[in-house]
């Protein structure tokens, strides 16, 4: 398996992994729904805390596309750094 065809395998998985927690989420909530309105709006009220902290920290205004295009030249760096590695004997 190349470098790319372990890239995609890897964005393959990380899609998954989101499409799963967001399944999740969904379940809590409509967990929570099932437990009364003030449990379910507390529970909604704490996704959107932590949500808002994730938009804190980030201080970039990208678009998807520019973050995924920069996480994928980070992704190639760091896998041509290891074959170079592999490649010196290492």
């Amino acid at each position: 398996m190349n470098a790319q065809e372990r890239h995609e395998k890897r964005l393959d998985e990380m899609e998954r992994e989101h499409k799963e927690m967001e399944a999740a989420t969904k379940k809590r909530l409509k967990d929570a729904a099932s437990m009364g309105p003030e449990y379910a709006e507390s529970v909604r009220r704490y996704l959107a805390l932590i949500g808002a902290k994730g938009g804190k920290k980030s201080r970039r205004k990208l678009t998807k596309e520019e973050a995924s295009r920069i996480a994928k030249l980070r992704w190639a760096n760091k896998e041509a750094a290891r074959e170079f590695r592999e490649g010196m004997g290492r």
